[in-house]
């Protein structure tokens, strides 16, 4: 959305509210443990990624384009791939900042570890498993095992088909897609308004933000997802997530 004389707040709030995707935000702040631009890669808050997340907040967003270099769209989002985002009015992102687009569905496969009686915990939140294979055998749900609360692990309800403990096993599941902020586009975006008024006066316009996708980001780690209790999950206080 270019900055330009036209631009009236309540048509975009209209935009917002009509077209935005609802999304979860999670604002991210500098660790303390970064030192000279680098984190503690052992920090017990951060777990090396320099950065923790403050309480999550559900706002909307629209999306000026999208640009991938494949042609597999989902539900007006490609993926993989990054975004030029607008939040709504009022929401100023900052670097680092997540967006969980938690109404929109992608795949997303890895392998886990079986532990005694449940795997590892998934990258992403589990909405629904595809596949769940060790060498030629393909797991049933709900006959092999179930999805825990958390969705994140699957518990074993049949010994006679369990992994070993310690073996790998693949997963394909639907997720919902995360992006990052990544760079700040469009910070100085306002235009002067007349409307009512004989003395032209400044409208902040909404700012455009580089959003890309998370596990596509080189160097992110994602694959070291953490070990949450649902203590921690219901409170809404700093996060590392």
């Amino acid at each position: 959305m270019a900055a330009g004389a036209s631009f009236i707040p309540e048509n975009f709030d209209a935009l917002i509210e009509k077209h935005g995707y609802k999304a979860i935000w999670k604002p991210a702040i500098v660790c303390e443990c970064m030192e000279e631009g680098q984190p503690y890669i052992h920090c017990p808050l951060c777990h090396g990624s320099g950065y923790r997340y403050l309480a999550k907040k559900r706002i909307r967003v629209v999306s000026s384009s999208f640009t991938n270099e494949q042609a597999l769209t989902i539900q007006g989002i490609n993926e993989p791939g990054q975004a030029y985002i607008t939040p709504e009015r009022g929401v100023i992102l900052g670097y680092r900042d997540k967006l969980d687009f938690y109404e929109t569905t992608c795949k997303h496969s890895q392998t886990l570890t079986m532990g005694r009686k449940q795997t590892s915990s998934t990258y992403r939140p589990i909405v629904q498993v595809s596949y769940v294979m060790e060498g030629e055998h393909i797991y049933e749900e709900n006959v092999d095992f179930v999805i825990d609360e958390g969705r994140h692990r699957l518990n074993w309800i049949d010994d006679a088909t369990k992994p070993r403990e310690g073996d790998k096993i693949s997963i394909l599941y639907i997720t919902s897609p995360e992006y990052v902020i990544t760079d700040m586009m469009h910070e100085f975006r306002s235009v002067r308004n007349n409307r009512g008024t004989t003395t032209p006066y400044a409208v902040e316009m909404p700012k455009q933000y580089l959003a890309k996708r998370l596990e596509f980001v080189y160097g992110e780690t994602v694959n070291r997802k953490k070990e949450e209790t649902k203590e921690e999950e219901t409170k809404e206080e700093l996060s590392y997530e």
